[in-house]
């Protein structure tokens, strides 16, 4: 068999800001030369694709293996329980803080919190 021809063509899915996804597919087509290796040929195809997918997708990120992965800005949220702890602390009214009850029925870890918040509301109606 004589090959002329040489083709390869890759599809990428990409991921939007808004979690939507899509595919880009690329294709890409050449003659062999005479003594040409044609898996070498095809390898620099492949390359080819690659580049022209990341020079059009500057704002994503790749890595492993060349597979692309979104750059996400992710706010670094401080631990559960001290945010729940920030909420009973912050509560205004008796009222607001009686609704954490259950919560520190079912996790004594919150009693001390509660107890004090509790405290300094009744204290200050007085």
């Amino acid at each position: 068999m004589k090959l002329t021809k040489i083709n390869r063509s890759k599809s990428f899915e990409m991921v939007n800001g808004y979690g939507l996804k899509s595919w880009q597919k690329y294709g890409i087509e050449g003659d062999l030369s005479e003594n040409e290796d044609p898996i070498q040929a095809y390898k620099e195809l492949d390359s080819i694709i690659d580049q022209a997918h990341k020079e059009n997708n500057q704002e994503v990120s790749f890595v492993a293996n060349s597979a692309p992965v979104p750059v996400v800005e992710v706010d670094k949220k401080k631990d559960p329980k001290q945010d729940m702890i920030d909420a009973i602390k912050g509560c205004t009214d008796v009222v607001v803080l009686k609704t954490f009850e259950k919560l520190v029925k079912n996790s004594p870890a919150f009693q001390p919190v509660y107890d004090e918040t509790m405290e300094l509301l009744t204290n200050k109606k007085d």
